[in-house]
């Protein structure tokens, strides 16, 4: 934001997403403002937000989140 010299003081809400790239970098550099270009990174935000949210969940049905994450499918209800 200090490169784009866009001013920010404390209590701004600051919106961002993290994008997909080719080669792994930190999260810190794949974060994007919602003007610039780019693919949300959906790996991402599936291990880091979405499951860990309803993992409990679930864990009541017998589904592993890393079934999820490696795209294994259920075959019967628990």
């Amino acid at each position: 934001m200090q490169e784009k010299k866009i001013p920010i003081t404390i209590g701004n809400l600051v919106q961002y997403f993290v994008a997909e790239t080719k080669e792994k970098k930190l999260v810190r550099d794949r974060v994007k403002l919602p003007d610039e270009k780019g693919n949300y990174d959906i790996k991402y935000y599936l291990e880091n937000q979405l499951l860990p949210a309803v993992e409990n969940i679930l864990q009541v049905f017998g589904v592993e989140t890393k079934e999820i994450i490696e795209g294994k499918k259920q075959t019967k209800l628990i």
